[in-house]
């Protein structure tokens, strides 16, 4: 759906001040104050409150998916670094 200018301006004050609410400076602490989150969505009109709730369940799923993302990596990161250590202990002994 479109959003006039005035919608627009107001979804966009309305994410400053939901954001705002939590001082959460990543979206890891901004995932972790969920309670806070949905507290200041009571003040909000539910037009807009239902658009900011669909943005805030996107911005929890990104922040989810960041973190298990970055977890794997750091797995895979520590298996390739056991795999490299044997071998560099191998070439040192002969």
């Amino acid at each position: 759906s479109q959003m006039n200018n005035a919608e627009r301006e107001e979804f966009i004050d309305s994410v400053y001040e939901l954001l705002s609410a939590t001082n959460a400076q990543t979206l890891t602490e901004l995932n972790a104050d969920r309670k806070a989150l949905f507290a200041s969505l009571r003040s909000i009109d539910p037009k807009t409150r239902e658009m900011l709730i669909k943005l805030v369940l996107l911005i929890a799923d990104q922040s989810t998916r960041s973190l298990f993302e970055k977890k794997d990596r750091d797995k895979d990161k520590k298996e390739k670094e056991k795999i490299k250590q044997p071998a560099a202990k191998k070439n040192t002994k002969a």
